[in-house]
């Protein structure tokens, strides 16, 4: 008797610490995603922007490649249609998928540029991608579209994201708490951030990568993808863009077939001779301001080719008009 009289303050404080966390949690992380929501510029807003409101003709997808190689501005100039960058740093095919998923719920861009990376099928870059996809997309699972896209890849994180309200915002405490709410350049960047300056000294660099491993998940990603814009009657244009690197593993055979049974074209300017020079990358993958501004007009013209998707319906493509150039 003594025991269990002993064991109820302890069963009692139990009880009054887990509610205190959990009204602590609910608290905190009510607050958090308010100050998330209220961010007028920088990458969490640019994100929302993507996720809700985007409206521009012409949609840039990708990882960090995408966000730092397309100029909207330049490309809207030589497309003549509004264009808006909502690639993603450090994401892949997984990103790209389920964010396309979600504004095809508002919105139905006339092009799609996705930029793919040479390696994009690997099971690397599924573990890379998976991750920052979850430490992104966790703060929108309210979004039916997203929960669905997390839960596919992740049930486990979209559970906890939803019994801890705190959970979800780990990452991004500090950056909501330092970042300037005032006025936003969105409008003059469209979502494009370019790198200054150069830290290489080639432009190729060998990498044999023979621990590459295919995995079906970022296959049927990039299938899905496609799938989407067929059904949608969405052009599609799949570019790689210029890299230093030289691998012995690719993923880009198996690109350009899926890509050209959809129809749509695919673009291979990863090691165009236009862009061997040093003063025209930041660093091995990425190109720098003026690379990018280079790029993205060199996009522009192949765009605007009779032989590519968007200017004509040959079946010739804008690979094709490359190697004539």
């Amino acid at each position: 008797m003594q025991a269990k009289s002993e064991l109820k303050p302890l069963l009692y404080s139990a009880v009054v610490f887990v509610s205190l966390f959990f009204i602590a949690d609910r608290a905190i992380g009510y607050y958090l995603k308010q100050l998330y929501f209220k961010q007028k510029k920088g990458d969490y807003y640019e994100t929302t922007y993507a996720l809700k409101h985007v409206k521009e003709d012409v949609l840039i997808f990708g990882s960090s490649r995408a966000v730092r190689h397309y100029d909207p501005v330049i490309l809207a100039d030589s497309l003549q249609l509004s264009a808006f960058n909502v690639g993603k740093l450090g994401n892949t095919l997984l990103y790209s998928d389920a964010l396309f998923s979600q504004i095809l719920t508002f919105h139905k861009p006339k092009m799609v540029i996705l930029d793919i990376s040479p390696i994009e099928f690997a099971a690397t870059e599924r573990a890379r991608g998976q991750k920052s996809m979850m430490n992104v997309l966790l703060k929108y699972h309210d979004l039916p579209v997203i929960e669905d896209k997390i839960s596919q890849l992740n049930k486990r994180e979209l559970l906890l994201s939803k019994l801890f309200w705190t959970y979800e915002f780990n990452s991004s405490i500090y950056t909501m708490l330092v970042n300037d709410q005032g006025k936003s350049k969105l409008d003059l960047n469209k979502g494009f951030s370019a790198r200054k300056g150069t830290k290489i000294s080639s432009t190729e660099v060998r990498e044999d990568n023979n621990d590459y491993v295919e995995d079906p998940l970022m296959v049927q990603t990039f299938e899905n993808f496609l799938t989407k814009a067929k059904k949608n009657n969405i052009q599609v244009h799949v570019i790689i863009s210029p890299t230093t690197l030289n691998q012995s593993k690719t993923s880009v055979a198996k690109i350009k077939a899926i890509t050209g049974k959809f129809g749509f074209d695919f673009i291979d300017i990863s090691r165009r001779p236009e862009f061997n020079a040093v003063s025209l990358y930041y660093d091995q993958t990425h190109l720098n301001e003026a690379g990018a501004a280079q790029f993205s007009r060199l996009v522009g013209d192949i765009l605007n080719q009779p032989g590519t998707v968007s200017a004509s319906n040959t079946k010739e493509t804008g690979d094709d008009f490359l190697k004539k150039g």
